[in-house]
């Protein structure tokens, strides 16, 4: 699979977890669908921290903007907090991930097959051997999150999607 499919993937990848929160709002995002499982708000924030790292290690120059409370929305701490002061409301984590997703496709359009076989960063190894591996983990990692966001969009009563 080469740089051009895997930016398709990635841009995929984000539609369909975008289309998820179309119907959500703000409150919506901080319910749990059974007691000590995440809410929307936590995994949001974390899935937008897990592609954060990603596109730094592959594209050290991408420069993503995030709130000042950012780092500490995404903590094991925070997962257990149903304060929505402590995370960014759905738009602010929908546009970050949009501009993480922006600046991994711009760095493939800039990527070779070869680079895509380069080694992953060292803390990834065992689970995204090579750049190319790194970059999918993101649309299967969000995919993972997605299915639980469907249970939350049953319990909200909300359509379901896919």
């Amino acid at each position: 699979m080469g740089p051009d499919e895997i930016a398709k993937m990635i841009e995929r990848g984000t539609q369909m977890l975008q289309k998820h929160f179309v119907d959500f709002s703000d409150a919506d995002m901080l319910v749990r669908p059974v007691p000590n499982a995440n809410h929307a708000a936590w995994q949001m924030a974390h899935l937008a921290n897990s592609q954060i790292m990603a596109t730094k290690a592959v594209a050290p120059e991408a420069v993503i903007s995030v709130p000042a409370n950012f780092a500490e929305s995404h903590t094991k701490e925070a997962a257990a907090s149903d304060d929505p002061a402590r995370f960014p409301n759905k738009a602010t984590v929908l546009k970050i991930l949009e501009d993480v997703k922006n600046a991994q496709v711009s760095a493939l359009k800039k990527m070779t097959n070869e680079d895509l076989a380069k080694p992953g960063p060292e803390k990834a190894r065992g689970y995204a051997d090579t750049i190319g591996q790194l970059l999918l983990m993101g649309p299967m990692h969000s995919a993972m999150h997605a299915g639980q966001i469907q249970v939350i969009r049953r319990k909200l009563g909300k359509p379901v999607l896919f």
